[in-house]
């Protein structure tokens, strides 16, 4: 279970910058999950759960992650370094309020923070080369058609039955064009 240090005032989203990401997202046809998890990770003080704005899919079936920061503190950068570090299978794709704010009081800028610790962000806005990777609903459904098609038509091909005797025990075949022969 997530808890909340604040009152949600953007209906399910944590800020206003989440709601205008979703937004974006929604406009462009995006199949898109709002806080689909927990992503585990530890630092000094325990175990912990990282929990994700979005989660969206790439067209070649990928899952990727978007971040919408309105602002980094040094908190933040450090709890998602230490989530990159113990996942580092994970995509996290930032999209900064920001891009050329500060990350706490340091002088590295968000995008400068990203792009050193291998996330990659944007500013304000999600880029249209990031929108023209993830599947839309409707790439979804055809996405869901083509599994259930090869699921439907993956059937197991002709099974060898041994031979119960010597080698003129015939052999046959289950399935459609089972015949039978001499065994070798």
């Amino acid at each position: 279970m997530v808890s909340y240090n604040h009152v949600k005032k953007h209906g399910v989203y944590r800020s206003g910058f989440e709601k205008r990401i979703a937004d974006a997202l929604k406009e462009a046809g995006v199949k898109v999950a709002h806080e689909p998890g927990c992503i585990p990770y530890k630092n000094d003080t325990g175990g912990h759960c990282y929990v994700p704005d979005f989660k969206v899919r790439l067209k070649d079936g990928a899952e990727v992650y978007l971040e919408a920061k309105g602002f980094l503190d040094l908190e933040a950068s450090y709890k998602m370094r230490a989530v990159k570090l113990q996942n580092p299978n994970v995509p996290i794709w930032f999209v900064f309020e920001n891009g050329n704010g500060k990350v706490g009081r340091r002088k590295s800028t968000n995008q400068a923070w990203a792009k050193r610790y291998g996330f990659p962000a944007a500013h304000k806005t999600i880029p249209q080369e990031w929108l023209d990777q993830f599947m839309t609903e409707a790439d979804w459904t055809a996405f869901q058609a083509k599994l259930k098609a090869a699921n439907d038509s993956a059937r197991p091909g002709p099974v060898l039955v041994p031979a119960t005797s010597s080698q003129d025990a015939p052999c046959s075949l289950e399935g459609d064009n089972a015949t039978p022969g001499p065994s070798r």
